[in-house]
């Protein structure tokens, strides 16, 4: 980067053979010596407190010089900055060997398959990664005056926390194991698929945001023995995950090109595909449990979409009785959102229903498969399912407010839901 020449209040600049124009407030100004240092290629400050002038300039420069070359992590100190690629990183970045890299020192090298070695003495000061934050903690824990470890994350909407979230976890996870046999580091990375569905949701600058707030909190427990460079070993004995201040609104409402919590729609997929809700799946017979709202499933042949009007049962039918009628009245209005989730109040106000990079069909299989891993027994599953089918059908409700008998009257658009 150089400057080209100067146009009364503004200055053109030359990055990358593009000449752009700033003003002269907005530019920091370094030697040459240090603007050679800056612009080494690959770049050779990991760390901006190494930076000889430390200014908002130089700290940007430096970022977006590594983000060029593909290193989305910076240091400055024990924080760590991560830059969002929007991108595919490839596999290595976050693999068993890049885990060891940093886990293990020159005591306790881990050993290949391919008969490589991992020294293991990578630092967030040399080589900054999501991993060296979350060594930091395992060994302000063992240390012999260990203490209680915090990693905080933070940064706007679609810097990355989710992401960055579940990479600690991993590394925690992978490093530690669990105690007394139990599968608590397993439980704990499984979690993930479920508070993302039921928590996040697109909106205009996230295809994934994370519509509430979580607190975990991770139980280590001393097991006692030693690891070759002889710090204590630590496996996870428990964990708790806490969530706050859920958007609520998104529910009933979302901005344009926005959608409503991810769940929906997934839910909509499954049943689409034939997928029961119940963890499951489909038959091999091609039949699945059609959900419904009354606290019941009923069993029919092919999918839940395949219902239609001319299977509402005539208010005059008095042999078929109300709860019958009932339950075939909640299918025909869930399988109208499957077919069309456009007729559905509470998911066609932002006209966007599906995002790119994003399966609903697979996501939903993967959350009932986590929620069997964490304990939810079939029928907990297909409850879920039943209150998310009847927050679908609420939207074809209005109420009415008579402020003149201070009352509610709850007026349903459809009268086969009298």
């Amino acid at each position: 980067m150089k400057i080209v020449r100067r146009e009364g209040d503004e200055v053109v600049v030359e990055y990358n053979g593009v000449e752009s124009k700033y003003k002269k407030s907005d530019i920091g100004v370094v030697s040459e010596e240090e603007l050679a240092e800056l612009d080494a290629s690959p770049p050779r400050i990991a760390d901006l407190i190494h930076l000889t002038t430390v200014s908002q300039e130089t700290i940007l420069y430096t970022l977006r010089r590594r983000y060029d070359h593909d290193l989305i992590y910076t240091s400055i100190g024990s924080i760590l900055i991560a830059v969002n690629p929007f991108k595919n990183m490839g596999p290595e970045l976050y693999s068993e060997r890049m885990i060891m890299n940093y886990f293990n020192n020159d005591a306790n090298p881990a050993k290949h398959i391919d008969g490589s070695v991992s020294a293991g003495n990578y630092t967030l000061e040399e080589t900054p990664h999501v991993y060296a934050c979350s060594q930091r903690a395992l060994e302000g824990i063992s240390a012999p005056s260990g203490e209680n470890q915090s990693l905080i994350i933070s940064g706007e909407s679609g810097a990355g926390k989710t992401e960055a979230t579940k990479h600690c976890l991993h590394y925690l996870a992978h490093t530690s194991g669990s105690t007394g046999g139990s599968d608590a580091h397993i439980r704990l990375q499984t979690a993930s698929p479920v508070l993302e569905a039921w928590g996040n949701a697109k909106t205009l600058r996230n295809n994934n945001s994370s519509r509430f707030g979580k607190f975990t909190e991770i139980w280590l427990n001393n097991t006692g023995k030693l690891h070759a460079n002889l710090t204590p070993q630590y496996a996870i004995d428990g964990a708790s995950i806490t969530t706050y201040l859920l958007e609520k609104t998104r529910v009933v409402t979302q901005a344009k090109n926005e959608r409503n919590y991810h769940v929906f729609y997934q839910l909509l997929a499954g049943l689409a595909a034939g997928n029961s809700g119940t963890g499951g799946g489909s038959s091999a017979e091609g039949s699945s449990a059609t959900i419904s709202t009354s606290g019941s499933s009923s069993r029919r042949r092919g999918s839940a979409a395949s219902l239609s009007a001319a299977d509402l049962p005539s208010a005059q039918n008095t042999k078929i009785s109300p709860k019958d009628r009932k339950q075939q009245l909640n299918r025909w209005a869930l399988s109208t959102f499957v077919s069309d989730p456009s007729s559905c109040m509470f998911l066609n106000q932002s006209g966007c229903f599906h995002v790119d990079g994003i399966v609903d069909q697979s996501d939903y299989d993967e959350m009932q498969q986590s929620m069997a891993v964490l304990g939810f027994s079939s029928e907990h599953q297909v409850l879920l399912s039943q209150i998310l089918a009847g927050v679908l059908h609420c939207a074809w409700i209005v109420v009415i407010f008579r402020v003149s008998v201070y009352t509610t009257i709850i007026v349903f658009i459809n009268e086969w839901f009298m």
